[in-house]
């Protein structure tokens, strides 16, 4: 515990395991979830650095291995064999902005009434900053759409 002004903040970096599973990581997601249930109207400026290697591994870890491929055809085993260069690539390509998502394989599943829905497939790499993303995301919202007990 740290001391800022009268109120004690918890400096714990561990994240809860999500409703998805996975690993916990080192990310400070929950200090995201505490400051955005303090301080609803605040901004958040700088998230950029929970897009670490570690963080991005445990996003990996939480991915089902059994989904559908996406249009680069790498599953959640074949990015495994060289994961912890595929997770510093990653991280790099993010860093420096020229990270690009691949294009969504469309997938149409027919429907009882003959109709079809459309279903978007991620790439494996695609998934895990999504994944990333989602995490920050909830917890800057999340907060927002629970509601308030006395």
């Amino acid at each position: 515990m740290e001391r800022s002004g009268t109120d004690q903040v918890n400096r714990s970096r561990a994240t809860p395991t999500t409703r998805r599973g996975g690993a916990t990581a080192a990310t400070g997601i929950e200090r995201i979830a505490s400051r955005a249930q303090r301080e609803p109207t605040a901004p958040f400026t700088a998230l950029m650095h929970h897009y670490s290697v570690g963080n991005l591994r445990a996003c990996y870890e939480s991915l089902a291995g059994r989904k559908a491929l996406g249009v680069d055809g790498v599953s959640k085993a074949a990015y495994e064999a060289n994961l912890e260069l595929n997770l510093q690539d990653l991280h790099r390509r993010l860093y420096q902005m020229s990270y690009q998502p691949q294009p969504v394989r469309l997938i149409e599943i027919p429907k009882e009434d003959g109709s079809v829905r459309p279903l978007g497939i991620s790439c494996t790499e695609d998934k895990i900053v999504q994944e990333q993303t989602r995490r920050i995301l909830e917890a800057i919202y999340e907060p927002e759409n629970t509601p308030h007990c006395p």
